[in-house]
């Protein structure tokens, strides 16, 4: 039964969102790097537009939010391990 109304909850509050990648200002890098630290963020698309979802897309919001998450999620792990890469041998070289 919990299940059950977890994924109602969730259904609802979290329609008319989409998971994006931005930059993640809470981290301090080490050294200089070109590429930074990336995180995931829950966005609601129609926030301030005055605009409604039909029935059908409140429906697919859970797996509009499932998708973008798992799409935004992959990029997220592949940008910040290249940045730890990057910085790891950045670092590196300037303590040489």
């Amino acid at each position: 039964m919990s299940k059950v109304l977890t994924t109602l909850m969730s259904s609802i509050f979290l329609s008319g969102c989409v998971a994006v990648p931005i930059e993640d200002y809470g981290y301090l890098d080490k050294c200089e790097t070109s590429s930074k630290r990336k995180e995931l963020a829950v966005v609601d698309v129609v926030e301030g537009t005055n605009s409604y979802f039909s029935v059908s897309g409140f429906l697919l919001s859970p797996l509009t939010v499932s998708v973008s998450a798992l799409l935004s999620g992959s990029y997220v792990v592949v940008n910040n391990t290249y940045h730890y890469g990057e910085e790891v041998l950045v670092c590196e070289t300037d303590n040489i």
